[in-house]
């Protein structure tokens, strides 16, 4: 899916997360969503959160290929644990339901994720195809519930 498509989801998905959470800090938690909303397509050279993290995300497309390890559940469950060590409960949530609702609306894709890759290759694909008429269609319903969600 498209950089503004996950945006758009992960936005709507923190503001519900946050009406049923107490978060001391809401945009802290909204950057936090909103940053690992993105990170899995830190193993995609064109993606935008690839760009912007140069040399490091380099590194990691030498390593992994695209909808690979990153679009897996254990990094996200790895960021979450690390963050919980550090008695950042509320952070750890939003890593991992941000990190969580990137590979949801992946998994609507044709190209779809294996989220227990290496270990079960198995693919979950869905029918949506990348930059489609009908993601776009999906991301203009996803705003419009979050221009609801404001109001």
């Amino acid at each position: 899916m498209l950089f503004r498509t996950h945006l758009a989801f992960s936005f709507l998905a923190a503001m519900v997360l946050m009406q049923h959470v107490t978060v001391p800090n809401n945009i802290t938690f909204l950057l936090v969503f909103l940053l690992f909303s993105v990170m899995p397509d830190i193993d995609e050279y064109s993606s935008k959160i690839s760009k912007g993290t140069k040399p490091f995300s380099t590194l990691i497309q030498l390593m992994v290929r695209h909808r690979g390890i990153f679009h897996s559940i254990y990094v996200p469950l790895l960021i979450s644990v690390v963050l919980a060590v550090f008695h950042q409960t509320v952070l750890a949530l939003a890593a991992i339901t941000g990190y969580l609702s990137h590979l949801l609306i992946d998994a609507l894709s044709v190209q779809g994720i294996r989220p227990l890759a290496p270990i079960i290759n198995k693919p979950i694909k869905g029918f949506i195809r990348v930059n489609s008429i009908l993601e776009n269609i999906l991301f203009l319903i996803l705003v419009i519930l979050v221009i609801y969600q404001l109001l």
